[in-house]
């Protein structure tokens, strides 16, 4: 009986065809190992998408206004005026400038909805803003230093209504985040995708195209 090793079976095509197999998948793990991240085809594709130009990313962060507002006292997304508190330095994430709120440093904590209008999906959290003004988050395409804190964040594809596009969320490795978004950007039906904890469901910030 034949051996199913292309090497040793007597058909020249299947030999042939097995050794392209072989050297694909060789050639995959090797990029792997050396990406840390993921394969080669996939890495090509994410970040420079289906067109072949690379995808620019823009994360945002809650609107000035908005954290102007919340700052004066005004009533949070349930009607609430935010609370003030004292940070200990530990995870401590300020949605506005997108960094860590310093131990000593005020700092409100406040119910958030990050959509523009009430409707099913528009989820309603609790966010941490610093209690005196901070900069804006400027940094573009650069991934913020609240996303530097932990392993995974959730990351989910929403709509040009603002509702949740079903089969988008995915807990994502922190150094997967950039190609994660770009990937659910390619989609035409998402229209911007949520950074959320992926433990506690927490808001963080938005992504979108530059």
């Amino acid at each position: 009986q034949a051996s199913l090793c292309g090497f040793c079976y007597p058909d020249a095509r299947f030999r042939a065809i097995t050794s392209v197999i072989i050297s694909d998948l060789w050639y995959k793990q090797l990029i792997r190992q050396e990406s840390g991240v993921v394969s080669g085809q996939r890495m090509a594709f994410l970040l420079h998408g289906t067109g072949g130009a690379p995808m620019t990313l823009r994360y945002k962060p809650m609107p000035s206004d908005l954290a102007a507002s919340y700052r004066r006292r005004e009533r949070d997304a349930y009607g609430l005026v935010p609370e003030l508190h004292v940070s200990d330095g530990d995870g401590m994430p300020c949605r506005h400038c997108l960094a860590n709120i310093a131990a000593g440093d005020p700092y409100l904590i406040l119910a958030y909805r990050p959509f523009p209008t009430l409707q099913p999906y528009a989820e309603t959290g609790p966010i941490f803003l610093h209690a005196e003004e901070c900069d804006a988050y400027a940094g573009g395409e650069a991934v913020p230093p609240i996303l530097t804190t932990s392993k995974d964040y959730l990351l989910r594809g929403y709509g040009a209504d603002h509702r949740i596009i079903y089969g988008s969320g995915a807990v994502t490795p922190v150094d997967e985040l950039d190609a994660r978004a770009a990937e659910l950007l390619e989609r035409p039906e998402i229209a911007y995708v949520h950074v959320r904890s992926a433990r506690n469901n927490c808001y963080q910030c938005r992504i979108e195209r530059a």
